[in-house]
């Protein structure tokens, strides 16, 4: 196994929305599917007990904590973060597995995703982080990791279902390995589709919860700046406050 597919699914919904993706058997990929019970005593859906497929059931809580344990039990050299509403085909795969072949200095490796509701056009030309144009920033199904090379995790503090911020873990992995010294180059391949928007563009850009995520971000990746940077965001979103008024 070259790829390995890591997919984080909570509670009854979230395990048959990935027992419906029809994940694509493909030579060198496997998938490991952290599932969130929430209570859910049903058994693991039929459509997902294949050879290239495997189930870790757990009872905790905190997609990022999700993600920390699909790491701990990851076991293949290139690693996908993804989730129970991503679509994936044969050849995003073949393609990513390329991609990891052809930049080896890579530790991380971001690529795109097809989404309709994703304004921002992937860039054409690949760069390492530090270079990103103005307004890029990964979400956690973009990013892929060599495993070899990366020993983070997900700060359990940040994410979806967490007791502290509703987003934001994506960013903070990001700043983390930033900071470790790791390269994380983007490239642009596109790989999966997901057709809803993500946590963060579901909140309003003035939602108490929204505010105190970017502010605790913010603080993390610029610890001199971070308030002037919340400001400016502030009165960036004053008119879609007036918009909704």
């Amino acid at each position: 196994m070259i790829l390995q597919v890591l997919i984080a699914a909570y509670g009854h919904d979230g395990i048959m929305r990935a027992a419906g993706l029809d994940l694509p058997e493909t030579d060198g990929v496997g998938y490991l599917i952290g599932w969130q019970r929430a209570g859910c005593g049903m058994d693991i859906p039929p459509q997902l007990r294949r050879p290239d497929i495997d189930v870790i059931a757990t009872d905790t809580i905190g997609l990022a904590a999700n993600r920390n344990i699909l790491l701990d039990h990851a076991s293949a050299p290139y690693l996908k973060f993804s989730d129970d509403d991503v679509t994936l085909t044969a050849q995003d795969l073949t393609d990513l597995i390329k991609a990891f072949d052809d930049y080896p200095d890579a530790d991380i490796l971001l690529t795109r995703f097809r989404s309709p509701t994703r304004t921002p056009s992937a860039p054409a030309n690949t760069f390492v982080i530090q270079d990103a144009p103005r307004g890029y920033w990964p979400t956690a199904i973009e990013i892929n990791i060599r495993r070899s090379k990366v020993a983070l995790r997900f700060d359990t503090r940040f994410g979806l279902n967490s007791s502290h911020y509703p987003y934001g873990e994506d960013d903070i992995y990001i700043v983390d390995a930033i900071r470790s010294g790791l390269t994380v180059r983007y490239v642009p391949v596109m790989v999966g589709r997901h057709e809803h928007p993500s946590t963060g563009e579901r909140l309003h850009p003035l939602d108490r919860s929204f505010l105190t995520t970017k502010a605790a971000v913010l603080r993390r990746l610029h610890p001199r700046s971070w308030p002037l940077r919340l400001g400016a965001h502030i009165v960036r979103s004053l008119p879609v406050l007036f918009k909704t008024v």
